[in-house]
Parts: structure tokens; C-alpha cells; sequence
């Protein structure tokens, strides 16, 4: 933990501090419905008016089916009684991948997130984990750019380890170029915005 804790920034550091002076506890979360629903409600109240999420029950699938075959964990930060952030992280091996995460919007102890990132590597080291992506940043080239809608995400995470992976991004290949080009300039716009305004969620 001490060569974790040197890696990462001082702000971070103190915030994790903060939150265990403040007596926030994590816990590694039974695979069950209750667990999910109290991610799930959090999750909404976190997505509120920032981004949109899915139903219930595409989360429940997903966690269960990765949570109950042992292929991943989900962990809570409890200041007092009341749930301050949640993190869902997928495994493979020796690699991990934080998919889902939340945070009360309510005041709580400062650094409840940071200490809950901290707890899950702790976590994770159990399982023969030796490689752990928060996912979800910025690229490195504009990590330190405020104009970036994921500027704020970029810098928390950038607070635990400053090396930030660029992944290949996803590539068409039309295999009827004219309907394909029909698609992408004006139908796909309408199909996925009337999908949201009737069902409220995404098409994707």
C-alpha cells in the first residue's frame, strides 16, 4: 500500500485521509438484489442530469452474470449508514476493469471515492489481480485540457496514477457504402433520438 500511496498525488492522498479519519468503511458486496438496487438507485441519482443510464434490469443482468461466475465484485463506501459511492469492477484474469461507478451528490466525509479505489485494488490483490483500469478518461494528449467534457473524471482518476493508456477507438467497415453513408448523415439522428423520446433510453 505504501508504493501505491507514493505513486499517486498529493491531493489524493490526503483525501483518502480524509475519509478514514472521517470513518467511511468499503465493503466487498454479496452478489444479491438488494445489492444491486442500492447501486442502481445510486447510480441514477448520480447519472441525474449529467448522462443517461439504462433500466434497472439491464444492470441487474449485467452485475449478476459477472458478480455470481466469480468474474466481478462490487464494492461500497458507507459514511455512517448512508451508501456514498459504489463501484462496479469487471475481471479477467489478472487484469480488471472498473465499468460502473456512483457517487451521492449529498454531503458527506471528503474522499469517500478515492478511499473506495484504494480498497478495491486492496480487493482485487486477493483475487491474483495485478492490473487494474479505472477506464473512462480523457485521452493523454488532453487529459490536462479543461474543455474536455471528461475533464473532472480525467483527474480524478489521473490522481491515483498518472499514466494514462490510449486505446484503438472502434472502425466501420460499410458493406453497402450508399446506405451506410444514408445511415450515418441522417437516419441513425433520428432512429436514436426517437428511441430515447419514447422508451428514455439509449439506442445503444
Amino acid at each position: 500500500e505504501d508504493e501505491l500511496l507514493a505513486r499517486m498525488k498529493q491531493k489524493t492522498r490526503y483525501n483518502i485521509r480524509q475519509a478514514r479519519k472521517g470513518g467511511v468503511v468499503c465493503r466487498d458486496m454479496p452478489a444479491n438484489d438488494e445489492t444491486y438496487e442500492a447501486f442502481y438507485q445510486l447510480f441514477r441519482a448520480t447519472a441525474d442530469g449529467r448522462f443517461v443510464i439504462r433500466p434497472y434490469e439491464y444492470y441487474r443482468k449485467f452485475w449478476s452474470a459477472y458478480c455470481e461466475s466469480g468474474h466481478g465484485i462490487i464494492m461500497f463506501a458507507y459514511d455512517g449508514d448512508k451508501l456514498a459511492s459504489a463501484d462496479f469492477v469487471m475481471i479477467l484474469g489478472e487484469k480488471a476493469s472498473r465499468k460502473d461507478a456512483g457517487s451521492t451528490r449529498q454531503k458527506t466525509t471528503r474522499g469517500a471515492p478515492a478511499l473506495l479505489v484504494l480498497e478495491t485494488i486492496r480487493v482485487l490483490k486477493t483475487r491474483g489481480v495485478t492490473d487494474y483500469d479505472l477506464c473512462g478518461a480523457p485521452e493523454s494528449s488532453r487529459i490536462k485540457d479543461q474543455t474536455h467534457p471528461l475533464y473532472g473524471v480525467g483527474q480524478f482518476k489521473a490522481g491515483f496514477s498518472e499514466e494514462v493508456t490510449d486505446y484503438a477507438g472502434t472502425y466501420l467497415l460499410p458493406i453497402r457504402p450508399i446506405a451506410a453513408k444514408l445511415w450515418l448523415r441522417y437516419v441513425e439522428k433520428i432512429v436514436r433520438a426517437l428511441h430515447f423520446r419514447l422508451k428514455h433510453q439509449t439506442w445503444y
